[in-house]
């Protein structure tokens, strides 16, 4: 009995079969494969070794097939058409008529300012997409599909977007007794501070740039929410340093004044990045585009922090 293994068989061997089993002549099956007449016979030689079969046997001046070759007509066939359709051809992605689920990953307020607009437009585009919006940072890029994280994109295997800069800005109550027109150095170190830190380790920019001038602050709360924070400003002498995003989003609804910080912080990047065992599929591709472009808008709309003494903004 002759046996042949997957590993005998090359994809191309099954063509030139479908093609001389079309044509009924080695060739008719070369021109249309657009291959030599001796390329061809070699081939049929390697399929008549491999079946144990002749395949195709000489009838006058034709080439008929032989019951085995009939038998494979229809399934060389088959295993072909499937070739081409779901192995060779381009993957498409629809959102229209798509049924998938995305996890997204980020800091609580980059989720409340600048995914909102993403979000209502994935859903608009995608009606069947679900969307799981989960805290993290670029230590997640493994485990989600999209990371929207501050500072240094992550490096290895993720790919990243940048998508704008971000600056700070100060909070406190809107009718804190200890601060007139401007927000003085002297004044901001000396009260009590609360501090946002989403893995909750302590320090940062502020303490960074404090020590470059001989100082430092009492830092009364830490949080690792940047919407919590503001809550606890509202409420109480404290001051709070967070990105200018979080400053607009909280003094449209709290009791609250932002002001300018009276000591030099840098700007920060934002970026979106994944990771690259994603880059080429369809469907992240259309995800990834639709949340750098309504992120990418959101910066371009950007006001400059209101300065020392700005407007006091009502709950």
């Amino acid at each position: 009995m002759h046996s042949t293994h997957l590993t005998d068989v090359d994809l191309n061997l099954l063509v030139v079969l479908d093609a001389l089993l079309s044509e009924g002549s080695v060739t008719r099956a070369a021109r249309l494969l657009g291959r030599t007449q001796p390329a061809v016979s070699r081939s049929l030689g390697r399929l008549r070794e491999l079946l144990g079969d002749p395949l195709l046997v000489r009838d006058g001046t034709a080439m008929v097939p032989t019951p085995r070759a009939e038998a494979l007509r229809w399934p060389v066939q088959r295993v072909l058409r499937l070739v081409t359709a779901e192995v060779l051809s381009e993957q498409r992605f629809d959102p229209a008529t798509a049924s998938r689920a995305f996890t997204l990953a980020s800091a609580d307020y980059a989720e409340a300012t600048l995914l909102t607009r993403a979000l209502i437009r994935l859903s608009a585009e995608g009606p069947g997409v679900d969307l799981v919006l989960q805290p993290g940072d670029h230590t997640a890029i493994d485990e989600v599909d999209l990371v929207l994280c501050p500072g240094r994109p992550p490096r290895g295997s993720a790919r990243s977007v940048f998508v704008g800069d971000e600056g700070f800005c100060c909070l406190v109550r809107a009718d804190h007794p200890g601060i007139g027109a401007a927000l003085e150095l002297e004044t901001y170190v000396a009260l009590p501070h609360v501090l946002v830190t989403p893995r909750g380790t302590p320090g940062g920019v502020v303490d960074q740039s404090l020590a470059e001038l001989g100082m430092s602050r009492r830092v009364w709360a830490r949080t690792r929410s940047f919407l919590v924070a503001p809550e606890l400003i509202a409420h109480s002498d404290a001051v709070l340093t967070v990105p200018s995003r979080v400053g607009r989003l909280a003094a449209s609804r709290l009791p609250l004044r932002m002001l300018p910080p009276p000591l030099v912080l840098p700007t920060f990047a934002m970026h979106v990045s994944w990771h690259a065992r994603w880059h080429h599929d369809p469907g992240h591709r259309w995800l990834r585009g639709v949340v750098v472009e309504e992120i990418r808008a959101i910066f371009a709309l950007d006001e400059p922090v209101p300065p020392s003494g700005g407007a006091t903004c009502p709950g």
